[in-house]
């Protein structure tokens, strides 16, 4: 999901706080690293 996402050209991920328990910016980090 994450590239078809960057390649559509979108480039914002919205990583507040209260998202995913918490822990929003480790699990778009963990996408990312890993395309």
């Amino acid at each position: 999901m994450t590239d078809e996402y960057l390649d559509a050209g979108f480039t914002y991920f919205d990583t507040a706080y209260p998202y995913h328990d918490e822990t929003s910016e480790d699990a778009v980090r963990k996408a990312l690293v890993s395309r």
